[in-house]
């Protein structure tokens, strides 16, 4: 019986920005204001380590700029308001 492997959850900035299209600036600028949910993972006593970013996350950010995401009605109303 062959073991079945599922998709990780989680994923490196260069990772998430090829597969989105998005840069890897704007997804970092996402973690860093709390928007997507991301953990960075440093050794004891180093200063750079991997951060790594939700895939569910990230996906749900970019869902919410659809048609009756939460955004998107944030910003056809700022359009409205014009």
């Amino acid at each position: 019986m062959s073991k079945k492997f599922s998709e990780p959850d989680w994923e490196k900035l260069q990772d998430a920005s090829t597969r989105t299209g998005l840069s890897i600036s704007e997804i970092y600028r996402r973690c860093m204001t709390e928007v997507v949910l991301s953990v960075h993972i440093v050794k004891p006593g180093k200063r750079k380590g991997l951060r790594l970013v939700s895939k569910k996350s990230l996906d749900d950010f970019i869902h919410s700029f659809l048609p009756g995401g939460s955004r998107y009605q944030k910003r056809q109303a700022a359009e409205v308001a014009e």
